[in-house]
């Protein structure tokens, strides 16, 4: 089985992305490297609109059961797993470029997740500061989010979880928690797709 869990670089007021420094712990989490049979790739992207679709084409090459993004949720205390990767786009990125259409695809709709309800139920009633939300705004984060549930959601689980903003929001659930919060979503999805193999 193959996990892809991809964060974002700095940008902005952030000089490093809280969503790179929650991907970074699981990389050095001894625990998810001792899953048996399960190989995860961690991928940290640029935040531009080209280098993400550069992302989206390269991993086109591969085969990937899982893909879990995540991005920061800048403001935001709470943790939020994203239900719709929605079909707009706009924002200025590191290099100053902004979308030549305000959507992602022409005349298509919105992309909702196939993680299942009943293990986002479980992780919402296992972490209180976790939310759910449909709106995953209109910049990079969403964009990943829309062009992979567009790509891959035929072959893989795919997810975003925007990471609260504990870097400017005094309130934030901290990096350890969300770490540990991100860690169990993995878990549980591995689980369920080796239940279905």
């Amino acid at each position: 089985m193959k996990v892809l869990v991809t964060s974002f670089e700095a940008f902005q007021n952030f000089a490093s992305n809280p969503s790179f420094e929650v991907m970074n712990e699981l990389r050095h989490d001894q625990r998810v490297h001792s899953l048996p049979d399960v190989e995860i790739v961690f991928r940290s992207i640029e935040v531009s609109w080209n280098a993400v679709s550069i992302f989206i084409d390269e991993s086109r090459l591969d085969h990937f059961d899982l893909i879990l993004h995540m991005g920061v949720a800048t403001g935001e205390r709470n943790t939020r797993i994203e239900l719709m990767g929605r079909n707009v786009c706009s924002g200025t990125d590191v290099h100053g470029k902004i979308p030549d259409l305000e959507v992602i695809k022409e005349n298509a709709a919105n992309e909702h997740t196939n993680i299942s309800l009943p293990i986002i139920n479980k992780l919402l009633g296992q972490f209180g500061f976790v939310k759910t939300s449909d709106n995953a705004g209109s910049y990079l984060c969403n964009y990943i989010y829309y062009k992979s549930l567009c790509a891959f959601r035929n072959k893989s689980l795919v997810v975003f979880i925007h990471i609260a903003d504990y870097h400017n929001n005094p309130e934030a659930v901290s990096l350890a928690d969300q770490v540990g919060f991100v860690k169990e979503m993995i878990f549980e999805l591995i689980n369920q797709q080796l239940r279905l193999s």
